[in-house]
Parts: structure tokens; C-alpha cells; sequence
């Protein structure tokens, strides 16, 4: 069993009744951690085991970056994650090559065609 990585859940809600419509699923414990490639590639990796006691709604939004979704161990852990739960992945636009944004946006476009939904992420870039 893969070991516990730490995460938390930030409720996304509407405003006008605070109603929760889903939940941001976010790396570390207070805070964002500095990984290394290694280290996110084995959070994404180990993601689906670790979300198991999770329900399934309401829906997880999951940031990815362009380096993140390059990685093809990173991109078989999240589609784990999308095909045992409704989740909306967060593209964050930083981080990356010209290439990779290009090669991010591809697989994004071909997710959102097989019903996944997509949203872009500022990561409090404004």
C-alpha cells in the first residue's frame, strides 16, 4: 500500500447559498509543497489509492500543470482518478515550454471531448 501523502480539500461553493459543489484537491499540508518532479510524480501516481475513502461527489478539481501532464506515469494516475470519479481538471498555464503548453492543451481538448471537464487554474497568479 502506498504510503499517505498529504492533501487537503478546499470546498468550492456557489455564493448566493454556500451550497459545496466541489472540492479543489490540493498538494500538502498547510500549504503547496516545493517537490521535486520525482516527488509529484509519485503524488499523482498513488492519488487514486489515496482518495479511495473520498465520496465520489461532489466532484474533485484536480491541478495539473503542462511538466505535470508531460509525464505519462503522471497522466496514467490521473486518468485513474477520472475514470473512477467525476472531476474537473485545473490546467495551470506555468512551468513549461512552448512544446509542452502545446502538447497540455492537446490532451486537455482530447479529455474535455470524452466528457471531462476542464477549467484553467491562476494559482494566485491573478
Amino acid at each position: 500500500m502506498p504510503p499517505h501523502l498529504p492533501f487537503r480539500l478546499q470546498p468550492i461553493v456557489v455564493l448566493e447559498n454556500g451550497t459545496a459543489i466541489g472540492h479543489e484537491l490540493l498538494a500538502g499540508d498547510p500549504r503547496c509543497p516545493d517537490w521535486t518532479s520525482q516527488q509529484w510524480q509519485r503524488w499523482y501516481v498513488v492519488l487514486n489509492t489515496m482518495l479511495r475513502d473520498l465520496p465520489a461527489n461532489p466532484p474533485l478539481w484536480i491541478n495539473l500543470d503542462s511538466t505535470h501532464l508531460a509525464n505519462p506515469a503522471i497522466r496514467r494516475g490521473v486518468e485513474r482518478v477520472i475514470a473512477d470519479r467525476p472531476c474537473v481538471l485545473e490546467w495551470t498555464g506555468r512551468h513549461a515550454s512552448d512544446a509542452q503548453h502545446q502538447d497540455a492543451a492537446t490532451l486537455l481538448r482530447d479529455w474535455s471531448r470524452q466528457n471531462v471537464p476542464v477549467a484553467v487554474d491562476d494559482v494566485g497568479d491573478g
